[in-house]
């Protein structure tokens, strides 16, 4: 049986400042960390992403309006990356 070395992020549109939704400059007010600049929410994700990848995981992200639009379609495209 083959393992799984991929990983899956469903990425909330507030929660990761999805950049079709916040342009640059953008401050969230996030939930016990307050004021924060999108740039530094983007910035921790592609880190998370890119230690992932350092160890040998693919990521794929599925951003929560792409789901919530046409999910099935989503994660078919998410399973034959």
């Amino acid at each position: 049986m083959k393992l799984c070395s991929d990983v899956i992020e469903y990425q909330g549109n507030y929660w990761h400042a999805n950049p079709r939704r916040y342009p640059p400059g953008t401050i969230l007010n996030i939930q016990n960390k307050g004021p924060t600049p999108v740039e530094d929410i983007w910035n921790r994700d592609r880190d998370k992403k890119e230690q992932a990848e350092r160890n040998g995981y693919r990521v794929v992200c599925i951003w929560e309006d792409e789901f919530l639009d046409d999910g099935y379609s989503v994660v078919n495209q998410c399973l034959s990356k």
